[in-house]
């Protein structure tokens, strides 16, 4: 049984006999209609474990993590040093489905109260993330006890969709989704299906501001052999898709990101040979 909090909670059991006859209308334990057809009324107190939560606390909780997901979101924002008005709204948008979402559930909180908290999260956020008060470290720490992947698959999505919002691919914010990355233990082809798809729909790739080792996930402690192997890889991975896309934005990304493997190829070849 699932009640509204959690522990070790006192029942009161409201039993009635009523005339099936009758038209009695019972709502929230109260009768509102047909009292006449009530012929006796009883109650009985008793005693049970609901376990750790209840309805109320899982809410309130989601919330507290909903608020670190917002702020590792900012902390994305800003890595760049600046705060773009597509970011924003890539933030706020997701806030909207939390609060339409939450309207089915009872969560202790009236309509205005859910959503005037959830502002309340982003300004803070937002605000901290400019002054460069958000502590990502602990924030990813806080999360590291969640076991629960479809929350992480949650933030890195949100994440990529902030990196995404201005067009660009700035190295400080592909750093940061690294670490997100990296503390989220999901499968490192997951996160690079998920960088890619967030990449070619950026405006162009020729306007990336990233080195081009963090762009294509080289390691630095890789040999020019094993970076040579990988950069082959993604060459047929970034062609396949070249003959799967549509003609536009899209296509043209998959070719740049093409023309940029090519570049660093040529480039780890020469050096080798140099």
């Amino acid at each position: 049984m699932l009640g509204p909090h959690g522990g070790h909670r006192e029942f009161l059991v409201v039993v009635r006999l009523v005339d099936v006859h009758t038209k009695v209308i019972i709502v929230n334990g109260r009768v509102l209609e047909g009292k006449d057809g009530v012929y006796w009324t009883g109650t009985c107190g008793f005693t049970c474990s609901l376990g750790k939560r209840g309805y109320i606390e899982f809410h309130q909780r989601r919330r507290e993590l909903r608020s670190v997901i917002i702020r590792l979101a900012a902390a994305v924002a800003v890595a760049d040093g600046y705060l773009e008005a597509g970011e924003i709204q890539v933030i706020r948008q997701k806030i909207e489905k939390w609060v339409e979402k939450a309207e089915s559930a009872y969560d202790g909180l009236g309509e205005t109260q859910r959503e005037e908290s959830y502002k309340a999260i982003v300004a803070h956020a937002l605000n901290d993330a400019m002054a460069d008060q958000i502590d990502t470290d602990a924030l990813l720490n806080r999360l590291r006890h969640e076991e629960d992947q479809k929350l992480w698959y949650e933030i890195l999505e949100l994440c990529f969709d902030v990196m995404a919002a201005d067009g660009i691919a700035d190295v400080d914010e592909l750093g940061l989704l690294r670490e997100i990355g990296d503390a989220s233990e999901i499968d490192a082809r997951d996160i690079e299906k998920l960088r890619d798809r967030k990449i070619i729909d950026l405006k162009n790739t020729n306007t990336v501001k990233t080195p081009i080792e963090e762009l294509l996930g080289i390691a630095p402690d890789w040999d020019p052999a094993t970076i040579k192997c990988h950069l082959r890889k993604e060459y047929r991975k970034w062609n396949s898709r070249l003959n799967t896309v549509s003609e536009g934005k899209a296509r043209q990304n998959a070719q740049n990101m093409l023309n940029i493997i090519g570049e660093a190829y040529k480039d780890y070849t020469s050096s080798e040979n140099s």
